[in-house]
């Protein structure tokens, strides 16, 4: 056998041939709209969209690729993921290793129940309120005043289980983004249980983020940027919203 033929034949049985590929993350941190996690099905949502989207615009085939919270910025450094994006500059202490680009707006309020005795527009009157937060997510200080007043603080891991919670009566009101609750409020008979409450803290902005040194990182944030701006991105988002 020629020696060419040879090193070739070894080249492809150790480096199996992939097609080029957009890998976007997304895990059980992020709530629906934003991702639907199932044990039958493939995984959606508004972040599984942008990010084929994205890849199509690249003509690329999309990925998606599950991570833990905690590990969402290793697999970006590894290169086991391409692109996050539902994520903050705040959230990783405005790094310059990471390029942002702003994709959908959001702001985080109370969801409360109908029936329950409490105030929720008025942090001082809130004694003895139990009010529900995701387990290592980070909130404004807006939501800390409560506590202040004698509002009862329960960290729990994870929305299904916030969920529950709030449903089973456990906790009065949990914070949550407007995206999420919204679409909450959707589902079923929810729009009559529950009641979402602006306790005044500030709008933000959603972004995804690619690697600074990304090999691709210019075409990525030029993608989004072009879906930013042909209406694209908000066409996405009205798809969860309507």
């Amino acid at each position: 056998m020629p020696f060419i033929v040879f090193v070739f034949l070894v080249f492809c049985i150790v480096l199996p041939a992939t097609a080029d590929s957009l890998k976007i993350l997304y895990g059980s941190h992020s709530s629906k709209p934003l991702i639907f996690l199932s044990d039958t099905e493939k995984p959606s949502g508004l972040l599984i969209d942008i990010g084929a989207e994205t890849a199509k615009r690249l003509k690329l085939e999309g990925k998606s690729i599950f991570s833990p919270r905690k590990r969402v910025l290793d697999f970006l450094i590894t290169g086991k993921a391409d692109l996050v994006c539902n994520t903050r500059p705040a959230w990783h202490g405005n790094p310059d290793y990471l390029t942002f680009v702003e994709t959908v707006p959001d702001q985080d309020i109370y969801l409360t129940r109908t029936d329950t005795r409490f105030d929720f527009s008025n942090p001082r009157l809130l004694k003895g309120a139990k009010i529900g937060t995701i387990l290592g997510f980070r909130y404004d200080k807006t939501f800390m005043k409560a506590l202040n007043y004698g509002a009862n603080h329960n960290a729990v891991p994870g929305y299904t289980n916030i969920w529950a919670m709030l449903s089973r009566g456990r906790i009065d009101a949990v914070v949550v983004s407007k995206t999420a609750a919204q679409y909450h409020l959707m589902q079923g008979e929810n729009k009559n249980t529950y009641t979402i409450v602006d306790a005044g803290s500030p709008k933000y902005m959603l972004y995804c983020a690619v690697m600074t040194k990304h090999r691709r990182k210019d075409e990525i944030i030029a993608a989004l940027n072009a879906m930013k701006s042909d209406g694209t991105l908000e066409k996405l988002y009205s798809k969860y919203r309507n």
